[in-house]
């Protein structure tokens, strides 16, 4: 399967924090899992919309640290729409964790 888009710019900056010094992690648990089907937050599983509102129902500033890891099996295309879907509901700081 490709991964990527043609005649569309776009960019996944998964160093966003790293960078600039502003990682500070609050301790709270902000843990999304991606399968090939589902995301489990913390643990829990979910479909992508339900696991999207638990998340901002525990996070207080959409600029905490969101852990993203990608768990076996799962494809690069998958990756990345589930990082779009969280950038695109204002989560900003990503950290991304391999299979």
């Amino acid at each position: 399967m490709l991964a990527s888009t043609f005649n569309v710019d776009k960019k996944v900056n998964l160093l966003s924090e790293i960078m600039n010094g502003s990682s500070h992690y609050d301790e709270n648990p902000r843990l999304i899992e991606i399968k090939s089907d589902k995301l489990l937050i913390n643990g829990v599983e979910a479909d992508d919309h339900v696991a999207i509102k638990r998340l901002e129902e525990i996070t207080q500033d959409l600029s905490q640290i969101i852990i993203v890891k990608v768990l076996a099996d799962t494809s690069t295309q998958r990756m990345l729409d589930v990082i779009e879907l969280l950038k695109s509901s204002g989560f900003s700081n990503l950290k991304l964790g391999g299979k």
